[in-house]
């Protein structure tokens, strides 16, 4: 579509777009029945305060950012960074987001019903350690593209498993009167991954090597889902008023 007009793509996703806000406001309901509930209402913190209140959410949130930044520098610089391993086109690259995209639609409901059977740290332990496969089969980009669909499939698997687990806990340990400022808390790990990922990315590529970047992004990501894992563990509430972690 961009070969035939770049103006047609811009106005086909604006289209788009306004098809999803006017499905989201028709099909969304008016009304959300309360739920009953067991104790006083809590006064539900700003984002910040629940971030200096709960140290478990602090460490996603930390994590869960840095994997934003690791994912970041493939989405955002990797085209710019495969090119120097492998020559690469620009539809081959956009392929790739395709591939990973479809594998997302026709996998995301059986893993997650899978992944609901184990325990949240052990779920977000292994989406870290599968985005962090993903990016280091990307050091290996100079033996063809295969690689590169290996690599775009673990990091999906890696997505699938990590994304819905750290929402449901996070839900959960929120607790029903304080859920919209924990995944405000939570939605900062994309802020985090967009501000920082693109320029470090580029940064350090300029000053090693694509593959380098690849390697620690690999490390980099093994690392946060482990301390995503831990921040995860059964444990004790960490104030009144708060329940602990969702039930593995």
């Amino acid at each position: 579509m961009v070969q035939a007009s770049l103006r047609l793509v811009f106005a086909v996703a604006g289209g788009l777009l306004a098809g999803a806000l006017l499905a989201a406001v028709a099909l969304i309901p008016h009304d959300v029945p309360s739920q009953p509930d067991e104790g006083e209402p809590e006064v539900p913190p700003g984002t910040l305060r629940a971030l200096v209140t709960d140290r478990r959410l602090a460490v996603l949130v930390l994590a869960g950012g840095l994997l934003s930044i690791t994912f970041a520098w493939w989405e955002a610089d990797g085209l710019v960074l495969l090119r120097e391993q492998h020559p690469l086109s620009t539809t081959a690259y956009a392929t790739l987001f395709a591939i990973a995209a479809a594998t997302i639609v026709a996998f995301q409901v059986p893993v997650t019903r899978r992944t609901a059977r184990i325990s949240a740290g052990l779920a977000m332990l292994t989406g870290g350690v599968l985005q962090g496969a993903g990016l280091g089969a990307l050091v290996f980009a100079r033996y063809g593209y295969p690689v590169l669909v290996i690599a775009v499939l673990l990091m999906a698997a890696g997505e699938m498993i990590y994304a819905p687990t750290v929402s449901a806990f996070v839900t959960t340990r929120a607790g029903p009167h304080r859920r919209a400022s924990y995944q405000a808390a939570l939605s900062i790990t994309e802020d985090i991954g967009t501000a920082i990922g693109p320029i470090s990315g580029l940064a350090l590529a300029a000053a090693t090597s694509a593959a380098t970047v690849w390697a620690t992004g690999a490390i980099l990501s093994a690392l946060a889902g482990t301390g995503t894992g831990l921040a995860a563990a059964p444990g004790p509430p960490e104030h009144p008023g708060q329940p602990g972690p969702a039930p593995s």
